[in-house]
């Protein structure tokens, strides 16, 4: 079975690796592993405490972007860990609400039965079908051609992983869309599901870019620029100096 690691706040669960164990153990060394879907065996002096051939592990959550950028540091991502993420920058935005209840719905039903129908499926080997396999291909070739001439090492491990992403968004995608429409879930994926699944892998790599820009030099001009410009944008088109200034950390103000 997989697992959901929801949490409100994810810089909880990165610092605390092997927060208990006085720093030697390996608890960031595993979740980095398990995001491969790598087993793990846990020895203690009387035996073997736990064997777990596969580990199927997702985790969800939210982070300030002030916290997070305490956490990239320099941004080398040394170890891929940031990597693994699929950041989306939220931005700030006034909730419009309805003044009735003519904009509720509820999706518990049809997501529970989603959920049953994809429990219910046998495990099942997936494989790119012939289109699919050249569109990923040229995709996995200019990825890595791109992470050989990208001088920020964060952005070399993000455009690594970028391939392995896809092929588990484009997996995803495929079974969501079949037992949606209540077709057989085949083993072959179409060129259709790696395509949607490129255009997110995409989309969260341009995040990621923007932060390492603003975070990997906190002094450069063009992230300042836009923040400043985003900012004016919220107050209708015109900020002042004042206004310019409480947008930034006083720490990191240009």
């Amino acid at each position: 079975q997989a697992m959901l690691f929801s949490c409100d706040e994810l810089a909880g669960m990165l610092k605390s690796a092997n927060q208990y164990r006085g720093g030697k153990g390996s608890d960031e060394e595993d979740m980095l592993s398990f995001w491969n879907g790598t087993g793990t065996t846990v020895l203690r002096a009387s035996g073997v405490r736990a064997s777990v051939e596969a580990v199927g592990l997702s985790v969800f959550g939210t982070i300030q972007p002030d916290v997070l950028a305490g956490l990239l540091k320099d941004c080398s991502d040394s170890n891929g860990k940031f990597a693994r993420f699929d950041l989306v920058f939220q931005p700030l935005a006034v909730p419009n609400l309805p003044e009735d209840d003519s904009g509720r719905f509820d999706l518990t039903p049809m997501l529970s039965d989603l959920y049953q129908k994809i429990d219910n499926l046998p495990a099942i080997c997936f494989e790119f079908d012939k289109q699919a396999k050249e569109y990923h291909r040229i995709f996995t070739l200019a990825c890595h051609r791109r992470r050989i001439a990208e001088p920020k090492q964060g952005l070399r491990a993000a455009l690594g992983k970028m391939p392995e992403k896809v092929g588990k968004l484009a997996t995803i995608i495929h079974g969501l869309t079949c037992v949606f429409n209540d077709q057989q879930v085949t083993n072959q994926i179409p060129r259709s599901a790696v395509e949607s699944a490129v255009k997110f892998v995409k989309f969260a790599a341009d995040q990621i870019a923007s932060l390492y820009t603003e975070f990997s030099d906190r002094s450069a001009l063009a992230p300042n620029l836009t923040k400043i410009l985003l900012a004016a944008q919220r107050q209708g088109g015109k900020i002042s100096t004042r206004e310019a200034q409480l947008a930034f950390n006083s720490k990191f103000r240009p």
